[in-house]
């Protein structure tokens, strides 16, 4: 199953967030305090509010207290409404204002600390400048009913003067609720950005410990290259390509994604990686620094590139990225982890490939004789184990063979022990086991042949035989005598009999050779005794 690709798309809270559904509490407060000063006006306010009016105060009121209640509970911010947030100031500036219209403001001279309420909507909604241009609404307005409100006998200068106050008053409340609900809400911003990076990485790297654990189980070079670059792509990349370092040269070894990207051996971060004269660990080895022309034409913003090495051998995980505002930061940890995976899984296989490769040598070398490549004495051995009476043996010796040695030395004897090797699984592989018990001795093991064809086996070896061998130096002539023995005695559980049989009708045929004083091709059937198949004169 393919992995999923990148982050689900979940829309991140913001410090706004945050400060609306702190700011909610005020709202409540300010409809509740409006609804309570309209219903207990005793007509010293410089408003007097009709029936109509006052129903609607309380209703829109009632309205306001009801919808920031439920925002404490639903966690909506008004910042994700549109113009809602605006509607919310508009609102609060007038529940402030019915509120401050109905009383005497002389004689409650904090009531103006309900006017905060839309300022502080237009800060967190909006920054200073909210704040600003809702202060100076609520200062004209504000002024006009502190003229409204001032006694008959007071000084236009005292009255002017306290309103004044009661503005900046509001105001430095306010550029200070402005300064605190910008920091915090820039923190909250950084916090929740932290958080939304710590949680993407926890999910590349989740993504990446999934693919590690494919690429273990992984048997071949191929399936593990296949399963990085896909890893790679979704962990929301465009294109994936891993590259291997072999004879000087960089390699693609595969690729996933886009079409398009650069030839390897020629791309210059890699010529640089190279040369790099450390051989350790993991490092990005560049960042878009590829020609910012080359990357546009073939339809990338950003390149990264990071290179493993791992004693001789070296591995490149080349990431392009083509969409605008995709994060590359996110993605240097979980990269650096899947190319060190890529790269041990990679070695891995091969030292298992090289380990099995080598576990069949062994096995070759015990059960094959060294210099010629035939069956060795114990293989021979063990596949007599499973002689029968169907099973024929022709034993062979090579007559000569140590004049050869004395003469012209050691490598010419093995240059015709290999040759007679050579000329016999030629001539008699397949169906036949040949091999080498040691020395110039030579065993077929044959099965499902009658004494006739037994015999004709034997003379098909005289010919091979008998054809000169070079060694250097001379052309030499061997001859050999060969025994034969058939079946199994019953007594013997391992076959032995059967080669000691045809070991003592080789040592007749031998001496046959010997008796007549000349050079002949010899064969001795344990049941018919020797005869002189072929005369070399």
């Amino acid at each position: 199953m393919e992995p999923a690709r990148g982050n689900a798309p979940t829309r991140r809270r913001t410090g706004s967030d945050e400060l609306d559904w702190a700011v909610r509490p005020q709202r409540i407060l300010l409809g509740l305090a409006t609804i309570a000063l309209v219903l207990a006006t005793d007509g010293a306010g410089a408003v007097e509010l009709g029936a109509d009016l006052t129903i609607s105060v309380i209703v829109l009121a009632a309205l306001n207290t009801v919808w920031n209640v439920a925002g404490l509970f639903t966690g909506e911010s008004l910042a994700n409404r549109g113009r809602f947030g605006e509607l919310q100031i508009a609102v609060d500036v007038v529940l402030a204002f019915a509120a401050v219209s109905t009383v005497d403001v002389w004689s409650n001279p904090l009531v103006w600390i309900l006017l905060l309420v839309p300022v502080v909507d237009g800060a967190f909604l909006h920054g200073w400048r909210g704040a600003v241009a809702v202060w100076g609404l609520v200062s004209l307005l504000h002024m006009n009913i502190v003229l409204w409100f001032s006694p008959a006998d007071s000084a236009l200068q005292d009255v002017v003067q306290a309103g004044v106050l009661q503005i900046v008053a509001v105001l430095g409340l306010a550029i200070s609720v402005s300064a605190v609900s910008a920091r915090v809400s820039n923190r909250l911003d950084e916090i929740r950005a932290a958080h939304t990076r710590s949680e993407t990485q926890r999910h590349h790297l989740a993504l990446v410990g999934d693919s590690a654990q494919r690429m273990g189980a992984s048997t071949t070079e191929a399936d593990i290259v296949a399963e990085s670059v896909t890893t790679a792509l979704a962990l929301g990349l465009d294109r994936a390509d891993l590259s291997e370092y072999r004879d000087g040269v960089w390699r693609l070894a595969g690729s996933a994604g886009h079409s398009s990207s650069t030839d390897p051996s020629i791309d210059p971060i890699l010529a640089r990686a190279a040369k790099a004269a450390s051989a350790a660990s993991i490092g990005v080895a560049g960042d878009g620094q590829l020609d910012k022309q080359l990357l546009e034409d073939l339809g990338y913003r950003r390149q990264i590139v990071l290179v493993d090495r791992a004693g001789d051998s070296a591995f490149a995980l080349r990431a392009y990225i083509a969409r605008t505002g995709q994060p590359a930061s996110s993605l240097g940890g979980a990269l650096e982890a899947l190319i060190a995976h890529t790269t041990i899984a990679t070695l891995n296989v091969r030292s298992q490939a090289e380990l099995a490769a080598w576990a069949d040598q062994l096995d070759h070398r015990a059960s094959h004789d060294e210099l010629t490549g035939l069956a060795n004495r114990a293989a021979l051995i063990q596949q007599l184990s499973s002689a029968d009476a169907s099973t024929g043996l022709l034993f062979l010796d090579l007559d000569g063979f140590k004049q050869v040695n004395d003469t012209y030395g050691h490598e010419a004897g093995d240059r015709v022990l290999i040759t007679v090797a050579d000329r016999l699984t030629a001539e008699l592989g397949g169906p036949n086991v040949v091999g080498r018990l040691g020395g110039d001795e030579f065993v077929v093991i044959t099965r499902d042949r009658n004494d006739g064809e037994l015999r004709a086996l034997a003379d098909r070896i005289l010919r091979v035989v008998e054809v000169p061998i070079d060694v250097g130096p001379a052309r030499v002539e061997i001859g050999v005598s060969i025994g034969i023995a058939r079946g199994r005695s019953a007594d013997l559980g391992d076959g032995r009999d059967l080669l000691r049989r045809a070991d003592g009708a080789m040592y007749q045929a031998k001496m046959e050779g010997r008796a007549r004083g000349r050079a002949a091709f010899i064969v001795a059937d344990e049941r018919s005794g020797p005869a002189a198949l072929r005369d070399l004169r």
